[in-house]
């Protein structure tokens, strides 16, 4: 690879710092974001409110794929993620400078729902056209490894968020986090947003996008072709978002509001856990993704799966014991098969698609996916919870989905070792 295309591949990814930075500043501030815009009656249910508002904006990911997508195959990569690095930026200063419920009632639930499905609609290209950028660019021999430099800039956006919102947790009294701190957080989001436009201005285009639009072979109904020329792909692209999605609110991005509110966790310590777990996730991503680049997709993707059906009870209920060591050795480990499984998964979706309907196809299946499995995973598993009673009850939607996921992959045609063009 030339330093140039090197280059490329590291601006390209920076954006996914501020996504994966977003997700992880609501789930960690939601307890606060569930009194600074419900009140203070009956925190449950608002909790229950503020999780629906978050699996509510994922609805708008698929409407922004389809724009996104569209975009990213007619005019080119680049272009796409420049608009919606835009677009992201904006609607985090939206979120941040939101009125609140003391301000004007259940109207600053409304207006940041409608912030949200603004966060949501942005977000419909930014993973994926990252991704398929990535993929583009990067060597064939070393596929996975260089798309998995989109999961570690997420995986610095998770430990940002987390870091960021311990630390402003420790220093301000809790009076100060909801009188203002809170805004603190999507601020940053919107100021590093704004990095990443100015970043994305001076990067290349993608080869394999040059060459189709050199030859002509672009398609001029992306959206459309993807899904009736090439449903399988975007079928993987849907299976493979899924469960990534599925796994990572689960067992990473939950854990601080499932300590605190249903543990008993103090918010503290529970955000130490989640941060301590973040950044060992950004240490352990590449190392599947580069293992599934030497031996393929499949045997990496059926080890993540089954590791998922046998320690998922018996780490939940390691969380779920409210001692500090016990807690943090169990998120730390379910970060071993979280990214195992994201390392390859990606990549195996993107494999399964030509370049002409690469981005929309890839865009159509993973926001989908994200949107029915990702967004509703956190409110999902508080509902099991309150259903239930019983503080495992996420172990099971685990273990379930794992053994579906499980069943799809060993179906999987192996992808690492062909031809992408």
């Amino acid at each position: 690879m030339t330093h140039q295309r090197r280059w490329t591949v590291l601006l390209s990814s920076v954006g996914e710092i501020v996504e994966w930075f977003d997700f992880m500043i609501y789930l960690t501030l939601a307890p606060i974001l569930a009194r600074v815009f419900f009140g203070e009656a009956d925190s449950k249910t608002h909790l229950l409110a503020t999780l629906g508002i978050f699996a509510a904006a994922y609805l708008a990911r698929p409407l922004g794929a389809v724009l996104f997508g569209r975009l990213g195959d007619r005019i080119g990569r680049k272009r796409a993620l420049i608009v919606s690095a835009l677009v992201m930026s904006a609607a985090k200063l939206f979120e941040g400078s939101l009125p609140t419920y003391d301000d004007i009632g259940i109207a600053a639930a409304v207006l940041f729902l409608v912030a949200r499905l603004l966060s949501g609609f942005s977000l419909g290209g930014e993973f994926t056209g990252t991704l398929v950028m990535l993929f583009e660019t990067g060597t064939p021999r070393h596929r996975a490894l260089t798309t998995s430099l989109a999961n570690m800039m997420a995986g610095t956006g998770v430990l940002l968020a987390s870091g960021l919102v311990t630390a402003l947790t420790a220093l301000l009294p809790s009076e100060d986090m909801i009188a203002w701190g809170w805004r603190i957080p999507f601020y940053v989001g919107s100021l590093v947003g704004l990095i990443a436009l100015a970043i994305r201005m001076k990067v290349q285009e993608t080869p394999l996008f040059e060459q189709a639009k050199e030859t002509g072979s672009l398609s001029p109904a992306p959206v459309i072709e993807a899904l009736k020329e090439q449903p399988r792909g975007v079928a993987v692209a849907f299976a493979m978002s899924s469960f990534n999605a599925l796994t990572y609110y689960l067992v990473i991005a939950f854990v601080p509001t499932y300590l605190q509110s249903f543990v008993g966790m103090d918010h503290v310590t529970a955000l130490t856990i989640t941060t301590i777990a973040a950044f060992f996730n950004l240490l352990v991503i590449p190392f599947p993704a580069a293992i599934s680049d030497h031996i393929g997709r499949r045997p990496v993707l059926l080890a993540a799966a089954v590791a998922f059906i046998v320690l998922g009870f018996p780490l939940f209920s390691m969380l779920a014991s409210d001692v500090f060591r016990t807690t943090l050795a169990a998120a730390l480990m379910f970060v071993i098969p979280a990214a195992c499984f994201m390392g390859p998964a990606n990549t195996t979706a993107v494999e399964h698609l030509p370049t002409r309907v690469r981005f929309s196809g890839f865009a159509l299946g993973y926001n989908a996916g994200a949107a029915i499995f990702g967004g509703t995973t956190p409110l999902i598993a508080a509902l099991l919870i309150h259903a239930t009673g019983w503080l495992l009850a996420p172990a099971a939607y685990l273990v379930v989905a794992a053994i579906v996921i499980l069943i799809v992959c060993w179906r999987l045609k192996e992808t690492y070792q062909i031809d992408v063009s």
